[in-house]
């Protein structure tokens, strides 16, 4: 593997997961861009690795999430976050083999990259030693969200003048660096960053996946509105967020409206907590956490589920606001979702954690079945029929277990860790305290699991010895009682067919 990755000076590859859908949709669009970049006679190589076919992902990939895309220049390596588009995988590709700043030469080539990127940033600033076009290359080697084009021409220079400038897809206004931060000899790196930071999002508007994945990129702290575009009664308060959104720059809080029957805030950020139609509207605040030691601590989240419309006015989101900046609001939870039961035919929907309050404080055995609930993953669907079936018949007082479920789509606790394993993982979580014990249900072949193989692994792991004889018992009880029903029910009908003779 490594010779191979030695192999190209310039390579792309895509990591995958074979029961992911989302590599499934994309997959084709890696392939149309290796064929264009190869037509074109680009100096780039394309690969594909399926990470549930290998022991180890190669060293210098980090890989949190299906599809990941690096490009590799020269051995070093590059996260691409742009859209899942061929014209961004290339314009990418274009950038980072031009030092990140792309060199145009008219205004029609500045419109091309506006037209066609939902952020730019141009500098036109002639001197290479000037602290602000130096402040803006440093900038380029790190936000992987923004095409940055530089343009010298007097043409340019007489449109756009000596500055930095910002162009969004979302606003037809532009904003110059000098005149919303100040003077050019202020300029550093942490300065255009904040600039970009605070012009590039649309105060309470509905923002595309790549504008979100910048706001963590920034870490900004961001209010939320999550509503149903389809209900009036919610739909009525987005000119309050929009306004308010206005409002909230100069305390730094980035307001954001997501509709709950589209994508409820990206991928990013449905890992992190789960809403149900219950909850709407429901304001949150993600605030990022500075002082975290832990890295899988990314922020607080703060959240009013089913507001009221008392709750939903300036004055009171301005103050809830005051009181998370100065400290007087407890949050809800780390980055994770909320300790809320949710149930599906018997079985336990699993949300952050809160297999610990099952464990530890209720004093039940958990089986987990850590999943990918899609037509990708059909083993994933015949674990869950079984455990459906086993919630029937453990109803025993002192045989206590929890069946449930996760979808790792949705969100991924931190005690799981899915590092090289491909769902379906089954987890079961013993109530031996004070720590858990974790056993592992293995098999070569998923499809073959049944339920006499999962019933044989409870009671072997929780010795549970007169499980199979309690359950015989009853059995036997049961088709007892069904026999004596139905002797009743033939004689019944001899009763009859001898009144009938009779006649």
């Amino acid at each position: 593997m490594k010779e191979e990755l030695k192999k190209y000076e310039t390579l792309y590859i895509l990591f995958y997961a074979p029961w992911c859908h989302y590599c499934h949709y994309f997959i084709p669009i890696f392939v149309n861009a290796s064929k264009y970049a190869e037509e074109k006679n680009m100096s780039v190589k394309f690969a594909r690795l399926d990470v549930s076919s290998i022991e180890h992902v190669p060293e210098g990939f980090k890989i949190e999430r299906y599809p990941t895309v690096y490009l590799q220049i020269k051995e070093e390596k590059y996260l691409y976050k742009g859209e899942h588009t061929q014209e961004a995988i290339l314009r990418y590709l274009n950038r980072k083999l031009n030092d990140d700043v792309y060199e145009v030469k008219t205004l029609e080539e500045i419109d091309e990259f506006v037209k066609n990127s939902s952020l730019v940033l141009l500098s036109t600033l002639r001197h290479e030693e000037v602290i602000l076009h130096q402040s803006f290359l440093n900038f380029s080697k790190t936000a992987l969200n923004i095409e940055f084009i530089k343009c010298f021409t007097e043409e340019c220079v007489k449109k756009y003048r000596l500055d930095i400038v910002l162009f969004k897809k979302f606003d037809e206004k532009i904003n110059f660096y000098t005149l919303e931060v100040g003077y050019i000899a202020n300029a550093n790196m942490d300065s255009v960053k904040e600039f970009v930071a605070t012009y590039s999002i649309e105060a309470g508007g509905i923002l595309n996946d790549t504008q979100i994945e910048m706001m963590f990129d920034y870490r900004r702290k961001m209010l939320f509105y999550f509503r149903n575009s389809e209900d009036k009664e919610q739909t009525k308060y987005d000119k309050l967020i929009q306004e308010l959104g206005k409002d909230f720059r100069k305390k730094n809080v980035y307001t954001v409206i997501s509709d709950i029957k589209g994508n409820p805030v990206a991928e990013r950020m449905e890992q992190s907590f789960i809403i149900v139609p219950e909850d709407l509207p429901m304001l949150l605040v993600y605030s990022i956490n500075p002082n975290s030691t832990d890295d899988n601590i990314m922020a607080y989240i703060y959240s009013i589920r089913g507001a009221k419309e008392e709750q939903l006015t300036k004055e009171y989101i301005n103050e809830y606001i005051d009181k998370i900046n100065d400290g007087k609001i407890r949050y809800d939870l780390f980055s994770e979702p909320p300790l809320k039961d949710y149930n599906r035919d018997g079985l336990k929907y699993v949300i952050g954690r809160t297999f610990d309050k099952d464990v530890i404080d209720e004093k039940n055995n958990v089986l987990l079945n850590v999943m990918e609930e899609n037509m990708y993953c059909p083993e994933c669907l015949t674990i869950m029929d079984i455990m459906k079936n086993l919630t029937k018949k453990y109803t025993v007082e002192d045989k206590k277990i929890v069946f449930a479920y996760i979808d790792v789509r949705k969100n991924q606790p931190r005690d799981i860790n899915l590092e090289n394993e491909v769902p379906p993982l089954v987890l079961l979580y013993t109530n031996n305290m004070p720590e858990k014990k974790v056993i592992k249900l293995t098999h070569t072949n998923w499809t073959l699991i049944n339920e006499e193989y999962v019933e044989n692994f409870l009671a072997e792991n929780l010795n549970w010895e007169n499980i199979k004889k309690v359950d015989e018992n009853k059995e036997k009880n049961n088709q007892k009682e069904e026999a004596k029903k139905e002797n009743i029910k033939e004689g019944k009908n001899d009763n009859k067919k001898d009144a009938q003779t009779d006649l």
